[in-house]
């Protein structure tokens, strides 16, 4: 039964396979480290690996519809892969949705294998030179064939768009003619030349294009790298090569970047929109371009086509030109007169040498036309040029509409002479401007035959001033003074601003009290006994706030007609808190900065007398002791240093008792010391 649905399967492939009518060559896209010849591919970037040689086609199967895609193999010794993808990702192999592996073995012959998304289904004998590979989708199935038999058919369903997709291994890898049964856009089946595809045409001409506000030009590059043709201003990235002094034209060029991954002889293409020269007798391409480097400089090209297949090169130099644009002019297309044409750059790394120095750059592109007739008349120039909504960095733009006797297509905006950007509509926003600088601005109209009008009238504009961001330096040094029951008098040095301090906020406990513009401010119906905290802050005209100053804490006077103190008899006494002589946070309950003169000086001692000393027990330091304790710490033993006095003062009560006892002290030596020498005396 087995056999027989597995027939079955295989008749109603085949019938499907004989439904398909016309072949079509497939038109690559995204080529990255390959050579393209027609619709065959042969991998020029170096290494054997993947991700670096890769293609897509232009040829799209759409979504629910049957095809496939074919190629004959053409060779054996190189691993390359082909099949479906809704998108190109990259040049990687994993991302391929539905994949054909040819797959090469040095140590073994080479296989087939099919991998879906990165993950292997199948793995398959041997393939030779001449074998047909095909995947193709019927219905919603995908079937993987070799010379016409299914050898795997894929239970992931398929029913969106899809794009042929290809992956390259080894340097030489080739993958020849490789075609579909869905054509590319603009179609053109197998039997003659393939079709133009074309999403831009250009049919008014001259055609200039300086990549000023964009890059209309398609690079072709590998979105999974750095390296490709793309627009930018000023130097490239790379030291030793590409324009040092920018533009060759305005502000932006292109040029190919060949940093990462430095590939050598290798084919970057930058691809430009149709041409419509079906009018012209004669047309002529010019532009200006840059191929600069201290190693060794690559080849650039310029190539036509009408078919997308077969390209020709009508113009290429090659080899470092020095630090200097060059100019490429009268480079004729007249052989593609009367028909439509595709042009494309195309940049080839060099084949040795630091490769990352070929930053090869295009600037000021033109083509022209001759014969065939064609509008020659300019719009109008705009009029009443306006600016509006100034700031210090930006301006707004209007003015009256030009008229053309065709259609005006757009205008051209120039700052102090030279081309800033352009529109379609009759207003423009200027950004990028420095604060305080007069610019001026004039507006060109254009058509689409390229005739371009005269100067608007010139608009003056000065840009406001830069904004004021810079808070004041915080105020310094807050005091009070003449504090009473109610009152004090607070007082601050003067903060500093950029631009000007316009005045102080005052700030009591915390929250807002008053403003003023000195430095100086009368604190007013205070409460009597009361402790208060105060700080201010400085400001400016922008309203800039400074950091608070340091906090001043002020205690008010007893109220007038009471007294903390406390008489009883002759005595007068003082029951809580501290009280301070010229110092105001005493720490003690009497704490004097300054001379206490007194005829006695009385102590209660909370101390030991030394008369301990005295006593048998009291373990006297015997002199050597002494003596060597002196000499590492510089003072007598028990008795504080010069620095401890320095820092915490001295208890006059406890240095009076520390000297008794070294008095005491000395006493016992001297009396043992008499004794010794009454002992050998007698001897």
């Amino acid at each position: 039964m087995q056999n027989k649905l597995l027939f079955l399967s295989l008749f109603v492939v085949c019938l499907y396979s004989t439904s398909f009518s016309q072949t079509y060559d497939v038109v690559w896209t995204d080529a990255v480290g390959v050579s393209v010849n027609g619709n065959s591919l042969t991998k020029t970037a170096s290494n054997r690996v993947w991700g670096n040689a890769g293609a897509a086609s232009t040829n799209v199967l759409p979504a629910g519809q049957d095809g496939y895609v074919e190629t004959v193999v053409a060779e054996t010794t190189t691993a390359r892969m082909i099949g479906f993808s809704s998108s190109n990702a990259n040049a990687s192999w994993n991302t391929i949705h539905y994949n054909f592996y040819l797959n090469y073995h040095a140590s073994s012959s080479p296989r087939v294998e099919i991998y879906e998304s990165g993950t292997q289904r199948l793995i398959h004998n041997s393939f030779s030179t001449g074998d047909v590979v095909r995947v193709e989708r019927i219905g919603s199935t995908v079937y993987y064939k070799k010379n016409g038999t299914a050898i795997y058919t894929s239970t992931v369903p398929s029913t969106s768009a899809l794009i042929v997709d290809v992956a390259l291994y080894e340097t030489g890898a080739t993958l020849n003619n490789v075609i579909t049964s869905f054509p590319p856009p603009g179609g053109g089946g197998n039997g003659g030349g393939g079709s133009l595809a074309c999403n831009n045409t250009i049919s008014s001409f001259p055609y200039n294009e300086g990549f000023e506000s964009s890059l209309p030009w398609s690079p072709q590059n590998n979105p999974s790298t750095s390296t490709g043709w793309r627009r930018h201003s000023g130097t490239t990235t790379s030291s030793g090569t590409g324009p040092s002094s920018g533009a060759a034209v305005g502000t932006y060029y292109t040029y190919l970047e060949t940093s990462s991954p430095t590939t050598a002889s290798t084919d970057y293409f930058l691809e430009g929109p149709c041409f419509d020269l079906t009018g012209a007798s004669s047309a002529s391409f010019g532009f200006k371009y840059h191929m600069y480097s201290t190693s060794v400089m690559g080849t650039l090209s310029l190539e036509a086509t009408t078919d997308d297949v077969n390209w020709t090169s009508v113009w290429s130099e090659t080899g470092n030109k020095g630090d200097v644009w060059q100019t490429a002019s009268g480079i004729s297309l007249d052989s593609y007169a009367g028909q439509t044409v595709k042009l494309r750059f195309k940049g080839t790394t060099s084949s040795s040498g630091y490769v990352y120095r070929n930053d090869m750059a295009i600037d000021d592109l033109s083509l022209t036309t001759s014969g065939g007739g064609g509008d020659a008349i300019s719009p109008t120039a705009p009029t009443n040029l306006l600016s509006s909504s100034t700031t210090s960095n930006s301006t707004q733009l209007s003015w009256t509409a030009a008229s053309d006797n065709v259609a005006v297509t757009g205008y051209d905006i120039y700052r102090n002479g030279s081309y800033l950007g352009s529109t379609t509509s009759t207003f423009y926003s200027v950004t990028g401007l420095s604060p305080s600088t007069t610019y001026s601005f004039f507006v060109r109209a254009k058509d689409g035959a390229g005739n371009v009008s005269a100067n608007s009238n010139t608009r003056q504009v000065t840009t406001l001033a830069a904004p004021d961001n810079t808070a004041p330096s915080a105020p310094t040094n807050l005091v009070s003074s003449t504090t009473t029951a109610n009152s004090t008098q607070l007082s601050w040095t003067a903060s500093s601003d950029n631009v000007g301090v316009t005045g102080y906020d005052i700030y009591r406990n915390g929250s807002y009290l008053a403003s003023t513009t000195s430095t100086s401010y009368s604190v007013t119906g205070l409460s009597a006994s009361t402790p208060y905290s105060f700080y201010v802050r400085a400001k400016d005209a922008a309203g800039n706030i400074s950091a608070n100053s340091n906090t001043r804490n002020v205690t008010t006077l007893a109220a007038s007609g009471s007294s903390l103190w406390t008489q009883n008899g002759s005595a007068i006494y003082y029951n809580s808190g501290n009280v301070g002589i010229g110092i105001t946070n005493p720490t003690e309950a009497l704490t004097v900065n300054g001379t206490v003169l007194a005829k006695e000086y009385k102590a209660t001692l909370n101390y030991a007398w030394p008369d301990y000393v005295f006593l048998p027990s009291y373990p006297i330091m015997p002199l050597k002791e002494v003596e060597a304790y002196i000499e590492k710490n510089g003072h007598l033993p028990n008795i504080p240093s010069a620095e401890e006095v320095g820092k915490e003062g001295v208890n006059l009560a406890e240095m009076n008792t520390k000297l008794l006892e070294k008095v005491e002290e000395l006493t016992l030596h001297i009396i043992a010391l008499e004794k010794r020498i009454q002992q050998l005396e007698k001897q």
